[in-house]
């Protein structure tokens, strides 16, 4: 009798057990509250959590003297592997329909990226890796979070479903040899040879970057003949494949704004040697060496910035031709244009009184774009 009762009981609270779950699970519902908004949630989790990871590698000199901030300890390098893994859960939660909802797959693209890029840094941080590596994927966690902040402003707020044209993302401009930071994530994101749409990047880099273009019209501006033109520009060509090739193919790159500061400067040399102001001091440069020199530069910016977006290895070389070729493209779309004006404006009387102004404006663009640049470096 009394394992009859047992039986019985024990069946009775199998039931009822079965009966609470079943009941509990349709009674309690996911029920999420977004507590902060993304402004919020970038300026109290994102971004602090970002400056711990940036802040393992480095040195600070402040009055007592040099400091290495590189952890030294297990709990250092523990607080920068818990940094990049806020980093990682931060790009999964902005996939949510939380705050992914009314974006777009540029915001998807975004959020994932971070998300990929704190998975690097968290595995970085727990094989305490090399200062060379952190700094490459610190960088590509800051073009990250630059081109998403470019793309959608902080000031825009929050998004409302199918927004309005006052508050889509706003289109991202190319800077200098920076890539076009809508384009970042993309880049990023290829594993394997696309020649064609990174010829596509390199043509619109080239024809959308304002300082090869101001280099392109000193270097033409007082060309007449086609074949100066070809020869001057094939000069420019050759020195920029050559550093933007071997650039990333053998890993060699320099600070981007000291590179593009001197870049700048080559628009004011090309403005005061077009308005005779070498000849006046008394010297004649090569002209031609001067332009492949310059164009060693120019390909040595570029190359510098591909080298933060941690391309693939798989297909580089493919996907570097590709990149180079477009830039050829856009090269002889953008001077087919400049000289075309050109030939039309010499044809003017204006044209004697307006070029000494032109190659002014040359000098005071390339002066502008360098002070941009030297103010970058300082406050970077």
């Amino acid at each position: 009798m009394k394992r009859w009762i047992s039986a019985l009981a024990g069946a009775l609270l199998l039931a009822s057990c079965k009966s609470g779950s079943g009941t509990s699970a349709d009674a309690v519902e996911p029920n999420y509250t977004k507590a902060h908004d993304i402004q919020q949630l970038m300026a109290v989790v994102v971004q602090p959590q970002a400056d711990i990871f940036w802040k393992s590698t480095g040195m600070v000199i402040d009055a007592e003297g040099q400091h290495d901030l590189r952890p030294t300890t297990d709990e250092a390098w523990l607080r920068s592997q818990s940094a990049a893994a806020t980093v990682t859960e931060m790009g999964n939660l902005l996939q949510t329909p939380l705050y992914a909802a009314g974006r777009g797959k540029d915001w998807m693209q975004f959020a994932k990226a971070l998300s990929e890029i704190g998975q690097k840094a968290e595995q970085a941080a727990k094989d305490r890796a090399s200062e060379e590596a952190i700094i490459k994927i610190g960088e590509t966690m800051y073009n990250i979070c630059s081109a998403c902040h470019q793309a959608y402003p902080p000031a825009v707020g929050e998004m409302p479903a199918g927004g309005s044209s006052a508050t889509k993302p706003l289109p991202a401009a190319a800077l200098a040899h920076d890539v076009a930071e809508g384009d970042k994530a993309f880049v990023q994101s290829i594993d394997g040879p696309a020649f064609i749409p990174f010829l596509y990047l390199g043509a619109k880099h080239m024809v959308t970057g304002y300082d090869h273009i101001l280099f392109l019209i000193g270097v033409v501006f007082f060309l007449y003949r086609l074949k100066d033109v070809v020869l001057y520009v094939s000069m420019f060509t050759i020195g920029h494949s050559i550093t933007l090739l071997g650039g990333v193919l053998l890993g060699f790159g320099v600070n981007s704004y000291l590179i593009d500061t001197i870049i700048a400067l080559s628009v004011v040399y090309k403005g005061f040697e077009n308005i005779g102001g070498f000849k006046r001091l008394g010297f004649t440069p090569n002209t031609k060496l001067v332009v492949l020199v310059f164009g060693l530069f120019h390909g040595l910016g570029l190359s510098s910035k591909l080298m933060s977006l941690d391309m693939s290895q798989n297909g580089l070389l493919v996907n570097l031709i590709g990149f180079n070729v477009g830039v050829e493209v856009g090269q002889v779309i953008v001077l087919a244009c400049v000289v075309t004006v050109l030939n039309l404006w010499r044809t003017t009387r204006g044209f004697a009184r307006g070029a000494y102004g032109a190659n002014v404006a040359l000098i005071v663009a390339g002066l502008l774009l360098a002070a941009w640049q030297i103010k970058g470096y300082l406050t970077a």
